[in-house]
């Protein structure tokens, strides 16, 4: 029963106090001539009641998020004090620079509330994601602030050249300040977020925008005037407190997650920062026309040529849109198909055994079990290759190094594939110091690689070059991998010359495992045509992984 009573209080002072300010609003642009006589009144008002209820209400949030509002709280009051301190002066008869020493509480205000905005971007995008986003949000800003500039032009360039360069300084420190409000605000908008929209930032939106149109109003009509003799935008002023209050009143409601996750960008999303582009271009193109009674072929092919380039982005975008559902779809369609074949056959033989069991001589119970266990090995190797896909990159896998022998990762590696009769070589029994987990998991690749497309001989080879370099080498008398597919079988899900032949087991991942295990370790991983069987060569090379060679073995057959 407290949800509701709670409800109604966050809005007791917040939410009479907003509908007073947007009624005042309302009411000094019909009558701007009592503007110096409320405004004041109602920005102190405003702004002291959102830094203070938002600094209250921010008490709950998680720690990140608590001083990243408390921060725009205290942003809020520096704008009530500065305000306060502009309204003494004035009522004691001082006179005031339009830009002056009382800037310093709203310049400080911009740089408090621009530093909350950033703290509060909930950013999943990392790395290159980041910078994309980073890199939308500047074009769309400089695209914006340009389109504002080229109607304004004409209107303060000859006021910058009159106005003392101090004054100009501080002047124009306010839409630099405001560039980078709405970069951050964008930078807001285009990130990917698992969060719905977040009401509070709306609000906070919505002060910043109305702010942002009365700076422009006050630039066109303060520089080279006193405060006295300039008329702020009052009703702008008033706007953009009554939008701090409503943030404030709802600071402690966080947004919620999303029900499901965002699967792709919007294209309108990913395409409107330059669309803005275009807009300044014809924006542009309209205003040298005006000016010079012409056009500009340079500037109609400019824009001609951003066009073209905004449709092959489209066109580009949808087609890796559609290369992406098809690889998700060819990948779903061959896990199934290698989990289902294994899993058929050991649901088969339990079955079998579980209802025929009794009637069926015990070597064939044991084939049964044998053949099951086989399977279940194979299942087995499958989920951990996904499963190390899944926990690395296409080149890099987490890594527990520790010592160990070749001869025992040589066994530990035959024991994954007991079907497959390979011929090892095991020149020098060195202690290695590897992930011994990852290097098996590789060299049992290599095998059934070999095992897969090779032509029945296969061929395990160990030795050790410039004394701590491990090389490991998979033989095989099969055709090889054709000359155009060389480069190509090392990416994930790509079986060369077999991706179409389904009879051919496989979802062409071993070799990109057995690539990125290679260079986790500091490696790599390659092939060549085998000198001694004839067929592929597949070799790993581990610089500095040997840390002792104590004996010197022969040949081993198996």
């Amino acid at each position: 029963m407290q949800l509701p009573l709670l409800s109604i209080r966050r809005w007791q002072v917040a939410g009479p106090l907003a509908f007073v300010l947007a009624f005042l609003a309302a009411f000094l642009a019909a009558r701007p001539e009592h503007a110096d006589s409320f405004g004041p009144a109602g920005m102190l008002a405003g702004y002291a009641a959102a830094g203070s209820i938002m600094w209250a209400r921010s008490v709950d949030l998680a720690p990140r998020e608590r001083r990243a509002w408390r921060l725009m709280a205290v942003g809020c009051l520096m704008v009530a004090v500065g305000v306060l301190v502009t309204a003494v002066l004035v009522l004691t008869g001082q006179p005031i620079p339009a830009f002056g020493p009382t800037d310093v509480f709203f310049i400080l205000t911009y740089t408090a509330l621009v530093s909350s905005i950033v703290m509060l971007a909930r950013a999943e995008a990392v790395g290159r994601d980041w910078v994309v986003t980073i890199l939308d949000a500047l074009i769309a800003g400089i695209a914006l602030v340009g389109l504002v500039w080229l109607n304004l032009r004409s209107e303060l360039i000859d006021i910058f050249k009159a106005t003392p360069g101090r004054e100009l300084m501080v002047a124009i420190t306010y839409p630099i300040i405001d560039i980078i409000a709405v970069i951050a605000l964008l930078i807001m908008v285009l990130r990917r977020s698992n969060f719905r929209l977040d009401p509070r930032m709306v609000f906070v939106a919505c002060t910043l925008g109305f702010q942002f149109l009365a700076d422009v109003h006050y630039l066109k009509g303060g520089l080279g005037n006193t405060f006295q003799a300039t008329e702020p935008a009052y009703p702008l002023l008033l706007l953009s407190a009554a939008g701090a209050l409503l943030a404030a009143a709802i600071v402690d409601r966080t947004p919620m997650l999303r029900e499901y996750p965002e699967r792709s960008t919007p294209l309108l999303l990913i395409l409107w920062p330059y669309l803005l582009v275009v807009a300044l271009v014809v924006n542009h193109i309209v205003t040298y026309a005006e000016i010079t009674g012409g056009r500009s072929f340079a500037l109609d092919s400019l824009l001609v040529i951003m066009i073209l380039g905004l449709v092959r982005q489209l066109i580009v975008v949808a087609g890796q849109r559609r290369l992406v559902d098809t690889q998700r779809s060819e990948l779903v369609a061959s896990v199934s198909h290698e989990l289902r074949t294994p899993l058929t056959a050991i649901v088969g033989y339990l079955t079998l055994l579980d209802q025929e069991g009794d009637h069926l001589p015990d070597d064939v119970q044991k084939e049964m079990l044998a053949d099951a266990t086989e399977q279940s090995r194979h299942m087995a190797r499958l989920v951990a290759d996904l499963m190390l896909l899944a926990r690395g990159s296409d080149r890099r896998v987490p890594l527990e190094v520790k010592d160990t022998t070749v001869s025992q990762l040589v066994r530990e590696a035959l024991a994954e594939v007991p079907e497959i009769e390979v011929t090892t070589e095991i020149a020098d029994d060195s202690v290695i110091k590897v992930d011994r987990d990852r290097m098996r998991q590789a060299l049992a690749n290599m095998l059934t690689n070999a095992h897969k497309y090779g032509g029945g001989r296969i061929l395990l080879r160990t030795s050790v070059r410039h004394e701590r370099t491990l090389v490991i080498e998979v033989h095989d008398n099969g055709p090889g991998v054709p000359t155009k597919y060389e480069r190509t079988i090392w990416e994930r899900f790509e079986r060369g010359a077999k991706r179409l032949d389904s009879t051919t087991p496989g979802m062409g991942i071993g070799l990109a495992i057995l690539r990125a295990v290679a260079e986790s370790h500091g490696g790599t991983a390659a092939y060549r045509r085998s000198e001694l069987l004839g067929g592929a060569c597949f070799t790993v090379r581990v610089p500095g992984c040997v840390v002792a060679r104590p004996v010197r073995l022969g040949q081993a057959q198996r």
